[in-house]
């Protein structure tokens, strides 16, 4: 029943993203019959979700499409999966797995798709830019601009011309990099796009500045620009910068207004982190005054600010899309009374309408929050089973450890010490089910801020490589020497050989979807050439007998 509105969402994507975002938004991947439709509405809604810029850091959409498609699908279906999931990756900020997603999708592309083709070698050398690998970002900019070339795409080619700037400044080639941000701004005039036009000239500028410049001359060019294609009004986010340019020539009085009406313009100003640049630079100023008094208040609300940052975007994000969609509906509306014969009929028939939809959508509404609400508890309740398998399985570990303490050495007595904390932590949380039986996406959430916390602090995995490669004949270093193995992955060769189940892994390492974790094991059963009907224990057992008796050497 949902291939309609997949139609519909799909049809609507490229001018009307927030309108398939309202669409999609109310289905559950479950709702859907059938792997095709199933992979086709993950891998729809994961463009959907990009494409209203909202960051998806979980992969079990975008992993159902790319599971689905890199065997049935076509070879651009098949680019368009990878294309997605690497970017799902890029938000969590797994760089490794971005790379590897993005590498897959180029390989496979269709050769005539310029859009697609334009956007993975336009991600891939974000980023390679931002690892500081400026000559292969290059490279693939380069590839991008020449695809968006081909498909007339006006504004990625600035995007792009512009990224290649900033990476040629980088790589202080000055006179090139000048070249492209000047080849940028013509293209973002032609769009009479001013947000970019002002942004490439503060590039040109600061490129300027870098090759030696005049500050002065500088100066005077930038707020021509202001003038000419601003009304004179000065960007927030560039006050920071013409600060810098006052710095150089020695005016603090002038740096410090600028800075100063950058923190009065900014609180109407979207931008809150050119805010918290802005406040930073006033507090150094002051510091340099000695005035350490006013340093300080700067610098306790340039904090506020970052507190405030994600809530404010996202409750900012949430109105546009509601504006958007709101005044889409009343022009809709309009347009359809105008064609009425008569203020009564007109009224008639918007009456009806209007208690058809509000019937209809006090129905879902009530079904939605009722299943939505069952969802939660069943969440909920299987992180509570979760986390009592994993406690329970953790003291065993612990116990068994323990037990053996007499003969161990300082990394085997930490790791074990910081196992005692990570159970001190599952016994407090689950000492508070109780508080949020009736509100468990607050558990979830405490859950997840709780063990994030004991996974950075103790780091109690590490040493747990040492015991268990000590413990079974040096296997862990028979792993890392034999097998292209990520530390995840060594980590988790690490727990099986020690006992710990799969559920104990998973609260470990924060994971609230257990599905990531069974994927992870997936792929360290295909790297570790075992079948997918083989279990990974007997192999690694295996592994440790041969050890043992020498038939196999670390």
């Amino acid at each position: 029943k949902y291939e309609g509105v997949l139609d519909q969402a799909e049809q609507m994507l490229d001018k009307h993203p927030d309108s398939s975002y309202m669409l999609l938004s109310p289905i559950y991947l479950d709702n859907i019959r059938g792997r095709e439709d199933k992979a086709r509405f993950a891998l729809l809604y994961t463009k959907v979700l990009d494409k209203n810029y909202i960051d998806v850091e979980n992969d079990s959409l975008a992993r159902f499409a790319v599971d689905y498609y890199s065997e049935e699908g076509t070879d651009l279906e098949k680019a368009t999966a990878y294309y997605y999931l690497a970017r799902v990756y890029e938000n969590a900020e797994d760089i490794e797995e971005c790379i590897a997603n993005l590498t897959l999708a180029s390989e496979v592309v269709p050769s005539d798709n310029y859009y697609l083709k334009g956007l993975i070698h336009s991600t891939f050398g974000r980023k390679c830019h931002e690892q500081g690998n400026h000559n292969d970002a290059i490279t693939h900019y380069n590839i991008s601009l020449e695809t968006y070339k081909k498909c007339g795409n006006k504004r990625n080619q600035g995007s792009v011309l512009s990224n290649i700037s900033s990476c040629l400044r980088s790589q202080e080639r000055y006179d090139s990099a000048s070249e492209m941000g000047r080849n940028a701004l013509e293209i973002f005039k032609e769009l009479k796009d001013t947000t970019r036009i002002l942004s490439c000239i503060k590039g040109i500028a600061i490129t300027d500045i870098q090759r030696g410049a005049s500050a002065t001359k500088v100066k005077k060019d930038i707020f021509q620009s202001y003038q000419k294609y601003n009304y004179g009004n000065i960007p927030l986010e560039d006050y920071y910068f013409i600060s810098s340019l006052y710095l150089q020539l020695n005016d603090i009085d002038s740096a410090r207004y600028y800075l100063n009406m950058g923190v009065k313009t900014g609180r109407k100003h979207k931008s809150s982190k050119s805010r918290i640049a802005i406040l930073l630079r006033l507090r150094n100023i002051e510091k340099i005054a000695n005035n350490y008094k006013k340093a300080y208040e700067y610098d306790d609300k340039a904090d506020v600010i970052l507190d405030s940052i994600s809530l404010a975007e996202n409750n900012l994000s949430i109105r546009e899309l509601n504006k958007k969609y709101e005044t889409k509906f009343y022009k809709a509306s309009l347009k359809e009374e105008q064609k009425r014969k008569t203020i009564m009929k007109t009224f008639a028939i918007i009456s009806s309408i209007a208690l058809l939809f509000c019937i209809l959508f006090i129905f879902y509404i009530k079904k939605y929050i009722l299943l939505r609400k069952d969802q939660r508890l069943k969440q909920f309740d299987e992180q509570i089973i979760s986390m009592n398998e994993a406690q329970f399985n953790l003291q065993q570990r612990y116990d068994s450890l323990s037990f053996e303490s007499q003969s161990m050495d300082w990394q085997e007595l930490d790791a074990i010490e910081k196992m005692q904390n990570t159970i001190c932590n599952i016994n407090s949380l689950l000492e508070s089910v109780s508080i949020y039986k009736t509100k468990p996406m607050k558990f979830i959430e405490l859950f997840t801020a709780k063990m994030y916390t004991s996974a950075n602090d103790d780091k109690a995995h590490l040493h747990l490589r040492y015991i268990a490669n000590k413990k079974y004949n040096g296997v862990i270093e028979y792993l890392q020497n034999n097998y292209d193995l990520s530390l995840f992955e060594i980590d988790l060769c690490s727990m099986i050989c020690l006992g710990f189940s799969i559920d104990t892994v998973r609260v470990l390492y924060n994971h609230d979807n257990v599905r990531s974790i069974y994927n992870k094991r997936s792929k360290l059963r295909a790297k570790l050439g075992i079948s997918s009907k083989d279990h990974i224990e007997p192999f690694l057992n295996d592994l440790i007998t041969q050890l043992a008796e020498g038939k196999l050497k670390v």
